[in-house]
């Protein structure tokens, strides 16, 4: 999971250089891995970035630290403010 999160961060940082690597990664995290926790954290970060690029960055640089909770809740909370900022 540290692993994810490290690569979004890096993503944000230098995004063409990491691009193809970050979606390897969610491909197989989400499809390859038996862990819940890290499927589940590849699916919220893959389906935010299919959301708002821009909008992802400010809430996974800030929001790192967001402990075991659902991740669709996570999912829906954060679409709720992405449509708030709109």
């Amino acid at each position: 999971m540290e692993l994810l999160t490290a690569a979004m961060k890096l993503f944000f940082k230098r995004p063409p250089e990491l691009q193809k690597m970050l979606g390897r990664l969610l491909q197989k995290a989400t499809q390859e891995t038996s862990h819940t926790d890290v499927r589940d954290r590849a699916l919220l970060y893959y389906r935010l970035l299919s959301y708002d690029v821009h909008e992802v960055r400010t809430h996974v640089i800030a929001c790192v630290c967001m402990l075991y909770v659902d991740a669709w809740l996570r999912l829906d909370v954060m679409l709720h403010i992405c449509r708030l900022r709109e």
